[in-house]
């Protein structure tokens, strides 16, 4: 066992800050979309009366989460917001990892 934490890896220090394409609304509209078809796709099978708005306000309402726990105004493309709050396992935090990355790269660029 190691008597103190490893260091962080330098090839894992953000070389540029993140490219940005569009804006924030349009990422969350464009992943909120995406959500919802692919979930029909999947066999999501609602009552006749619901479309697939329900799991799209699900996904508008976890990135605008996400957004405030970033703390910064960054877009981020829509594959990678649908899975910056979307758990791998018990005990992970990718919405977390990806505040510490981006923290990292502004800090690498200020």
């Amino acid at each position: 066992m190691l008597d103190t934490a490893p260091e962080p890896l330098p090839h894992f220090t953000p070389e540029r800050l993140p490219i940005e394409t569009t804006t924030p609304e349009r990422s969350v509209a464009e992943a909120a979309a995406h959500a919802a078809e692919t979930a029909h796709e999947h066999g999501l099978r609602l009552p006749f009366f619901l479309d697939g708005e329900p799991v799209a306000a699900f996904v508008r309402e976890r990135a605008h989460r996400l957004f405030e726990r970033l703390g910064e105004p960054v877009t981020l493309p829509p594959e990678v917001l649908l899975l910056a709050f979307t758990p791998a396992g018990p005990g992970t935090d990718p919405g977390g990892a990806l505040a510490d990355h981006l923290r990292a790269a502004r800090a690498h660029h200020a």
